[in-house]
Protein backbone atom coordinates (compact mmCIF):
# COMPACT_ATOMS: atom_id res chain seq x y z
CA UNK A 1 0.00 0.00 0.00
CA UNK A 2 2.78 2.40 0.92
CA UNK A 3 4.57 1.68 -2.35
CA UNK A 4 1.38 2.38 -4.27
CA UNK A 5 0.95 5.73 -2.52
CA UNK A 6 4.57 6.64 -3.18
CA UNK A 7 4.21 5.82 -6.86
CA UNK A 8 1.04 7.90 -7.05
CA UNK A 9 2.70 10.86 -5.34
CA UNK A 10 5.70 10.57 -7.65
CA UNK A 11 3.48 10.49 -10.72
CA UNK A 12 1.49 13.48 -9.45
CA UNK A 13 4.70 15.43 -8.78
CA UNK A 14 6.01 14.73 -12.28
CA UNK A 15 2.71 15.80 -13.80
CA UNK A 16 2.70 18.98 -11.71
CA UNK A 17 6.23 19.83 -12.84
CA UNK A 18 5.25 19.21 -16.46
CA UNK A 19 2.21 21.47 -16.16
CA UNK A 20 4.30 24.21 -14.57
CA UNK A 21 6.92 23.93 -17.30
CA UNK A 22 4.30 24.11 -20.04
CA UNK A 23 2.22 26.91 -18.49
CA UNK A 24 4.89 29.41 -17.54
CA UNK A 25 3.82 32.88 -16.40
CA UNK A 26 6.15 35.57 -17.74
CA UNK A 27 6.14 39.27 -16.86
CA UNK A 28 8.41 42.21 -17.59
CA UNK A 29 8.92 45.70 -19.00
CA UNK A 30 10.21 46.90 -22.37
CA UNK A 31 12.23 50.11 -22.74
CA UNK A 32 14.35 51.75 -25.41
CA UNK A 33 18.01 52.73 -25.16
CA UNK A 34 17.07 56.05 -23.55
CA UNK A 35 15.18 54.30 -20.78
CA UNK A 36 11.72 55.31 -22.04
CA UNK A 37 8.87 52.84 -21.73
CA UNK A 38 7.74 51.42 -25.07
CA UNK A 39 4.05 50.93 -25.73
CA UNK A 40 2.78 48.57 -28.43
CA UNK A 41 5.76 46.21 -28.56
CA UNK A 42 4.66 42.86 -29.97
CA UNK A 43 5.57 39.86 -27.79
CA UNK A 44 5.17 36.43 -29.39
CA UNK A 45 6.09 32.94 -28.30
CA UNK A 46 8.32 30.77 -30.46
CA UNK A 47 5.45 28.62 -31.72
CA UNK A 48 3.22 31.64 -32.28
CA UNK A 49 0.29 30.51 -30.12
CA UNK A 50 0.80 33.13 -27.37
CA UNK A 51 0.78 36.81 -28.34
CA UNK A 52 0.53 40.04 -26.38
CA UNK A 53 1.59 43.70 -26.58
CA UNK A 54 3.03 46.06 -24.00
CA UNK A 55 0.79 48.62 -22.31
CA UNK A 56 1.28 52.38 -21.88
CA UNK A 57 4.01 51.84 -19.27
CA UNK A 58 5.80 49.17 -21.30
CA UNK A 59 4.61 46.31 -19.08
CA UNK A 60 3.69 42.90 -20.42
CA UNK A 61 2.66 39.53 -19.05
CA UNK A 62 2.05 36.25 -20.81
CA UNK A 63 1.09 32.70 -19.93
CA UNK A 64 3.19 30.34 -22.04
CA UNK A 65 1.02 27.38 -23.01
CA UNK A 66 2.67 26.09 -26.20
CA UNK A 67 6.01 24.71 -24.94
CA UNK A 68 7.95 27.52 -26.61
CA UNK A 69 11.60 27.98 -25.72
CA UNK A 70 11.87 31.65 -26.71
CA UNK A 71 9.92 34.89 -26.66
CA UNK A 72 10.43 37.43 -29.44
CA UNK A 73 9.99 41.19 -28.97
CA UNK A 74 9.45 43.24 -32.15
CA UNK A 75 8.73 46.90 -32.85
CA UNK A 76 8.98 48.95 -36.06
CA UNK A 77 12.39 50.59 -36.43
CA UNK A 78 13.99 48.46 -33.71
CA UNK A 79 15.97 45.24 -33.84
CA UNK A 80 14.01 42.23 -32.64
CA UNK A 81 15.01 40.69 -29.31
CA UNK A 82 14.87 37.01 -28.31
CA UNK A 83 14.45 35.93 -24.70
CA UNK A 84 15.14 32.34 -23.62
CA UNK A 85 12.38 31.29 -21.25
CA UNK A 86 14.30 28.63 -19.32
CA UNK A 87 17.00 31.12 -18.27
CA UNK A 88 14.62 33.65 -16.72
CA UNK A 89 11.66 31.57 -15.58
CA UNK A 90 9.84 33.16 -12.66
CA UNK A 91 11.70 36.48 -12.85
CA UNK A 92 10.51 39.88 -14.05
CA UNK A 93 12.43 40.90 -17.15
CA UNK A 94 13.55 44.38 -18.19
CA UNK A 95 13.97 44.24 -21.96
CA UNK A 96 15.89 46.96 -23.82
CA UNK A 97 15.27 47.28 -27.57
CA UNK A 98 17.91 48.91 -29.75
CA UNK A 99 17.47 50.82 -32.97
CA UNK A 100 17.84 48.65 -36.06
CA UNK A 101 20.94 49.44 -38.12
CA UNK A 102 18.93 49.60 -41.34
CA UNK A 103 16.61 52.15 -39.76
CA UNK A 104 19.39 54.73 -39.52
CA UNK A 105 20.43 54.04 -43.11
CA UNK A 106 16.89 54.60 -44.33
CA UNK A 107 16.83 57.96 -42.58
CA UNK A 108 19.87 59.27 -44.49
CA UNK A 109 19.40 60.96 -47.86
CA UNK A 110 22.19 61.51 -50.39
CA UNK A 111 21.87 64.94 -52.00
CA UNK A 112 24.80 64.62 -54.38
CA UNK A 113 27.71 66.39 -52.70
CA UNK A 114 26.64 65.69 -49.14
CA UNK A 115 24.44 63.47 -46.99
CA UNK A 116 21.72 64.69 -44.66
CA UNK A 117 19.28 63.07 -42.27
CA UNK A 118 15.81 62.82 -43.76
CA UNK A 119 14.22 64.49 -40.76
CA UNK A 120 16.41 67.55 -41.39
CA UNK A 121 15.48 67.84 -45.08
CA UNK A 122 12.68 70.28 -45.87
CA UNK A 123 12.57 69.62 -49.61
CA UNK A 124 10.56 66.99 -51.46
CA UNK A 125 12.81 63.95 -51.71
CA UNK A 126 12.11 60.25 -52.20
CA UNK A 127 14.57 57.38 -52.04
CA UNK A 128 14.90 53.76 -53.10
CA UNK A 129 17.65 51.29 -52.16
CA UNK A 130 19.70 49.16 -54.49
CA UNK A 131 18.42 45.97 -52.83
CA UNK A 132 14.88 46.83 -53.87
CA UNK A 133 15.98 47.56 -57.44
CA UNK A 134 17.71 44.19 -57.67
CA UNK A 135 14.30 42.51 -57.53
CA UNK A 136 13.45 43.71 -61.05
CA UNK A 137 14.85 41.42 -63.79
CA UNK A 138 15.35 44.17 -66.37
CA UNK A 139 18.13 44.92 -68.83
CA UNK A 140 18.50 48.59 -67.91
CA UNK A 141 18.63 50.24 -64.49
CA UNK A 142 16.28 53.04 -65.58
CA UNK A 143 13.51 50.51 -66.27
CA UNK A 144 13.55 49.36 -62.64
CA UNK A 145 12.70 52.87 -61.38
CA UNK A 146 9.16 52.81 -62.79
CA UNK A 147 6.63 52.92 -59.97
CA UNK A 148 9.25 53.10 -57.22
CA UNK A 149 9.87 56.85 -57.03
CA UNK A 150 6.70 58.96 -56.71
CA UNK A 151 6.85 61.93 -59.07
CA UNK A 152 9.14 60.22 -61.60
CA UNK A 153 7.56 59.76 -65.04
CA UNK A 154 9.12 57.03 -67.17
CA UNK A 155 8.73 56.35 -70.88
CA UNK A 156 10.38 53.38 -72.57
CA UNK A 157 11.94 54.54 -75.83
CA UNK A 158 13.45 51.27 -77.08
CA UNK A 159 12.20 47.74 -76.69
CA UNK A 160 15.07 45.92 -78.36
CA UNK A 161 16.89 43.68 -75.83
CA UNK A 162 20.27 45.27 -76.58
CA UNK A 163 18.98 48.87 -76.58
CA UNK A 164 16.47 48.99 -73.74
CA UNK A 165 16.32 52.53 -72.42
CA UNK A 166 13.85 54.77 -70.61
CA UNK A 167 13.32 58.51 -70.70
CA UNK A 168 12.93 60.00 -67.21
CA UNK A 169 11.04 63.16 -66.30
CA UNK A 170 10.42 64.55 -62.83
CA UNK A 171 6.78 65.48 -62.26
CA UNK A 172 5.97 65.10 -65.95
CA UNK A 173 7.34 66.39 -69.24
CA UNK A 174 6.31 69.99 -68.62
CA UNK A 175 9.47 72.00 -69.39
CA UNK A 176 9.50 74.21 -72.53
CA UNK A 177 12.19 72.15 -74.25
CA UNK A 178 11.23 68.78 -72.80
CA UNK A 179 14.44 68.56 -70.78
CA UNK A 180 15.13 65.51 -68.67
CA UNK A 181 16.42 65.33 -65.12
CA UNK A 182 20.06 65.81 -64.21
CA UNK A 183 21.77 62.62 -63.04
CA UNK A 184 24.37 62.88 -60.27
CA UNK A 185 26.60 59.85 -59.68
CA UNK A 186 28.71 59.95 -56.52
CA UNK A 187 28.72 63.75 -56.55
CA UNK A 188 29.46 64.23 -60.28
CA UNK A 189 26.56 65.75 -62.27
CA UNK A 190 25.76 64.67 -65.81
CA UNK A 191 23.23 66.80 -67.69
CA UNK A 192 24.03 65.68 -71.26
CA UNK A 193 22.59 62.35 -72.42
CA UNK A 194 22.10 61.54 -68.76
CA UNK A 195 19.65 58.73 -69.49
CA UNK A 196 22.36 56.79 -71.34
CA UNK A 197 24.33 56.51 -68.11
CA UNK A 198 21.86 53.92 -66.86
CA UNK A 199 23.09 51.54 -69.55
CA UNK A 200 26.45 51.23 -67.76
CA UNK A 201 25.22 50.83 -64.17
CA UNK A 202 23.57 47.77 -62.67
CA UNK A 203 21.39 47.55 -59.60
CA UNK A 204 24.07 45.45 -57.90
CA UNK A 205 26.38 48.49 -57.91
CA UNK A 206 23.81 50.89 -56.45
CA UNK A 207 23.51 51.67 -52.76
CA UNK A 208 20.60 54.09 -53.16
CA UNK A 209 18.90 56.45 -55.61
CA UNK A 210 17.37 59.72 -54.40
CA UNK A 211 14.97 61.88 -56.41
CA UNK A 212 15.04 65.64 -55.70
CA UNK A 213 11.74 67.10 -56.85
CA UNK A 214 11.23 70.68 -55.66
CA UNK A 215 13.18 73.95 -55.69
CA UNK A 216 14.55 73.73 -52.15
CA UNK A 217 15.94 70.24 -52.75
CA UNK A 218 17.43 71.23 -56.12
CA UNK A 219 18.85 74.61 -55.04
CA UNK A 220 22.41 73.27 -54.94
CA UNK A 221 22.33 72.59 -58.70
CA UNK A 222 20.89 75.95 -59.79
CA UNK A 223 19.22 76.27 -63.18
CA UNK A 224 20.63 72.95 -64.39
CA UNK A 225 18.52 71.19 -61.77
CA UNK A 226 15.29 72.84 -62.87
CA UNK A 227 14.06 69.62 -64.46
CA UNK A 228 14.74 67.56 -61.35
CA UNK A 229 17.79 65.76 -60.03
CA UNK A 230 18.39 62.02 -59.73
CA UNK A 231 21.19 61.25 -57.26
CA UNK A 232 22.82 57.82 -57.58
CA UNK A 233 25.11 56.62 -54.80
CA UNK A 234 27.16 53.53 -55.59
CA UNK A 235 28.42 51.00 -53.11
CA UNK A 236 31.76 51.38 -51.37
CA UNK A 237 34.34 48.80 -50.46
CA UNK A 238 34.54 47.73 -46.83
CA UNK A 239 37.20 45.95 -44.84
CA UNK A 240 36.25 42.28 -44.85
CA UNK A 241 37.44 38.94 -46.24
CA UNK A 242 37.32 38.49 -50.00
CA UNK A 243 33.77 37.98 -51.21
CA UNK A 244 32.73 37.14 -54.75
CA UNK A 245 29.11 37.51 -55.86
CA UNK A 246 27.81 36.15 -59.14
CA UNK A 247 24.44 37.16 -60.53
CA UNK A 248 23.02 35.53 -63.65
CA UNK A 249 19.76 36.71 -65.20
CA UNK A 250 18.07 35.13 -68.18
CA UNK A 251 14.99 36.57 -69.86
CA UNK A 252 12.89 35.51 -72.82
CA UNK A 253 11.00 38.10 -74.85
CA UNK A 254 8.31 37.35 -77.40
CA UNK A 255 5.44 39.12 -79.13
CA UNK A 256 2.19 39.32 -77.25
CA UNK A 257 0.27 39.17 -80.55
CA UNK A 258 1.65 37.97 -83.90
CA UNK A 259 -0.12 39.72 -86.81
CA UNK A 260 -1.32 37.51 -89.68
CA UNK A 261 0.58 37.63 -92.98
CA UNK A 262 -0.78 37.52 -96.53
CA UNK A 263 0.61 35.50 -99.40
CA UNK A 264 2.60 36.98 -102.29
CA UNK A 265 -0.34 36.56 -104.69
CA UNK A 266 -2.70 38.39 -102.32
CA UNK A 267 -0.14 41.18 -101.91
CA UNK A 268 0.12 41.66 -105.70
CA UNK A 269 -3.65 41.75 -106.04
CA UNK A 270 -4.17 44.24 -103.21
CA UNK A 271 -1.32 46.48 -104.41
CA UNK A 272 -2.72 46.65 -107.91
CA UNK A 273 -6.19 47.32 -106.48
CA UNK A 274 -4.79 50.23 -104.46
CA UNK A 275 -3.15 51.65 -107.61
CA UNK A 276 -6.41 51.31 -109.54
CA UNK A 277 -8.29 53.12 -106.77
CA UNK A 278 -5.76 55.97 -107.05
CA UNK A 279 -6.16 56.13 -110.84
CA UNK A 280 -2.62 54.86 -111.46
CA UNK A 281 -1.18 52.08 -113.54
CA UNK A 282 -0.93 48.70 -111.81
CA UNK A 283 2.38 47.99 -110.09
CA UNK A 284 2.44 44.37 -111.17
CA UNK A 285 1.37 42.86 -114.46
Amino acid sequence: MNNSIKRSLLAFSCMLLWVLSVNAQMIGTVKNELGHNMQGVLVTSENGENITITDYEGNWDMMITDESAYLTFTYAGYASYKLKISDVYGESQDIVLKRAETFDLDEKVHLGNYTQRKEEVTGSIVRVTGKELERSPVGNLSMSLAGRLPGLHTHETYSEPARTNTQLWVRGNSSPNGGTAVVVIDGFPYDYNANQLFEYITANEVESISLLKDASAQALYGISGGNGVIVITTKRGIKQPLKIDVSVNHTLEQRAITPPHISAADFVQLRNQAAHNDGSEPYFS
